[in-house]
């Protein structure tokens, strides 16, 4: 009877010290990967690709939030907190907090649209911040784009595509890093790493013994697999050409721009216009609208926005110069 017991104190011991253990490496993988991930059910593959998505989501809102230079913003309105709401919501609000005496910027809500579809009721929304309801001739919204919606899904699209390229490229360097796959038996195993160190080191003469028969020894598998790598970034370049474009950024769609002609480059700053004017078109309506309500009424100065590419700031021609 003593010895059971002993024994069961033991295991129950081992058992505690095994699930503290347990416990601490979980906790230690938490730690480093966040508890939406869960230690258990970790899946390295699918970890890595989420941080190939999360890190072009990070450079495409870079060049989201940076394509506009604002001139003439209210002391006190930060642009970059413009720009990512536009980012984040689609529309930011513009109005005379009564309480501060002086302008602010918010994210927020709107509603009762007219017959024109143009809200006319809008409730500022920000962190730490409330306002009461405002009307048309309180607030002026600035959209983002012509649909007056967020584009985090279509460019969360892009991302995700992105990724799947840089998989498929990390797959095949992977795969021609493949060694060479040798087969022997196991009592002549010793015998071909002798052999094949030599040759890896450049021995002038390799010996081994007369009744050792080459052909036979071993057989090998060279590594087969293609090379696709420069495909894939062919591929990923065409995709990053598409996403620039549509962000109304300017860029050559071919890595030898001195083959392009007249004709091409007047094609391509067309489509580059074409998206460019649409998110620039409606920053700029809020612009002229907020200077007639208030700003020069108030003698302040009048804000503007424009394009803050500094080779190409505005509109281009057909010969791919800007616009006065």
């Amino acid at each position: 009877m003593l010895l059971r017991a002993v024994s069961c104190i033991l295991y129950c011991m081992g058992k505690r010290r095994k699930n503290g253990a347990r416990k601490v490496s979980l906790d230690a993988k938490e730690r480093i990967l966040g508890s939406d991930w869960g230690a258990i059910n970790f899946n390295e593959q699918d970890w890595r690709q989420q941080i190939r998505v999360q890190k072009y989501l990070k450079l495409i809102t870079m060049l989201c939030i940076s394509r506009f230079k604002w001139s003439g913003l209210p002391n006190g309105i930060d642009a970059r907190y413009l720009e990512l709401t536009l980012f984040d919501n689609g529309v930011a609000l513009f109005f005379p907090d009564k309480r501060w005496h002086r302008f602010v910027v918010t994210s927020g809500n709107f509603g009762n649209v007219n017959n024109y579809n143009n809200p006319t009721i809008f409730n500022p929304i920000a962190t730490g911040y409330s306002y009461k309801q405002l009307n048309s001739k309180e607030c002026v919204p600035i959209w983002d784009n012509p649909l007056r919606c967020t584009m985090k899904d279509i460019l969360t699209d892009y991302a995700i595509r992105l990724a799947i390229a840089d998989r498929a490229l990390d797959v095949s360097l992977d795969n021609a890093s493949v060694p060479l796959i040798i087969a022997c038996s196991e009592t002549q195993k010793l015998t071909v790493q002798n052999i094949m160190r030599a040759r890896e080191e450049g021995t002038p003469y390799i010996y081994t013994y007369d009744s050792a028969d080459i052909n036979s020894m071993f057989n090998t598998f060279p590594n087969t697999t293609p090379f696709i790598a420069d495909k894939v970034l062919n591929v990923k370049t065409q995709i990053w050409n598409e996403l620039v474009n549509f962000l109304g950024i300017q860029n050559s769609t071919t890595e030898k721009k001195e083959r392009l002609i007249t004709d091409e480059v007047q094609a391509g700053n067309e489509k580059t216009n074409v998206f460019r004017a649409s998110f620039l078109q409606c920053r700029q309506q809020a612009c002229d609208t907020i200077n007639e309500l208030w700003l020069l009424r108030g003698g302040m100065e009048p804000l503007s926005v424009d394009w803050s590419d500094y080779l190409s700031g505005g509109i281009l021609d057909t010969e791919g110069d800007e616009v006065e």
